[in-house]
């Protein structure tokens, strides 16, 4: 009985070891990051907008579902300029960053 409940027990911890080495990371990837930046290119047929972070320079791709806003009202890529500053919420799809907001703050 004392063999099947150390079993048991090793079981568990690899069960716990393999979950915290493969899903909390993946999961963790798949959280959104933030940053406030200064736009430097908006590129429409791409679909991206270059801004200005704290770790440099950062490329967000923009999707049907990304939100783009002005001072709480619904914008478009088409109005985001060079100069505006912006604060980007994204996610980390493979290479790409995909904006999951986009507020023009100035």
């Amino acid at each position: 009985m004392k063999d099947f409940a150390k079993a048991g027990v090793c079981l568990l911890l690899i069960v716990f070891a393999t979950v915290c080495l493969v899903v909390v990371p993946a999961a963790a990837e798949q959280g959104a990051a933030s940053f406030t930046g200064k736009v430097k290119d908006v590129d429409l047929q791409e679909k991206s907008v270059v801004a200005g972070s704290p770790d440099g320079d950062v490329v967000v791709y923009i999707e049907k579902e990304s939100r783009i806003t002005s001072g709480g009202e619904a914008k478009s890529l088409a109005d985001i300029s060079v100069g505006m500053v912006v604060k980007v919420v994204y996610t980390v799809a493979g290479e790409d960053k995909i904006a999951e907001s986009v507020a023009i703050l100035q």
